[in-house]
């Protein structure tokens, strides 16, 4: 038995650069790990993982207004954002969503409308920590 639907993951373009890897879970959710880069952290850690100096990061909200997502509260039920730190070196690196109630043929609009809406909070947010 697996835990995701593995003839139906797939990878989805969300714009010029970046990606989504759509796995379907066998319970029925829709796990989305999505490509957001954004060069330094901007978040409380709330796990690490270290491997030979590298850190690997993660930031789980406690509510989706804090990534600017509230929108899309009534399909995500879980969501990270990850990242990687290295000596002075800091920047985020995806995010990992897991969305529920989604129809097919509404899914990969819906993702690019999740990346658009965090890519742009986290420019503003990497902005601001530039000017303050």
């Amino acid at each position: 038995m697996h835990l995701v639907d593995v003839d139906k993951v797939r990878e989805l373009w969300v714009d010029k650069f970046s990606r989504a890897i759509i796995m379907p879970l066998t319970s029925g959710l829709i796990l989305v790990s999505m490509d957001v880069y954004v060069r330094k952290w901007l978040f409380p850690i709330t796990d690490e993982v270290e491997v030979e100096g590298e850190k690997l990061v993660y930031y789980k909200p406690k509510s989706l207004s804090e990534v600017g997502l509230d929108r899309f509260s009534n399909i995500i039920v879980n969501m990270e954002l990850i990242g990687h730190i290295s000596g002075n070196l800091s920047e985020t690196i995806s995010a990992r969503i897991w969305l529920r109630n989604m129809k097919d043929e509404e899914l990969d609009n819906v993702i690019k409308e999740i990346y658009r809406r965090l890519s742009s909070f986290l420019k503003g947010k990497f902005e601001e920590s530039l000017s303050g």
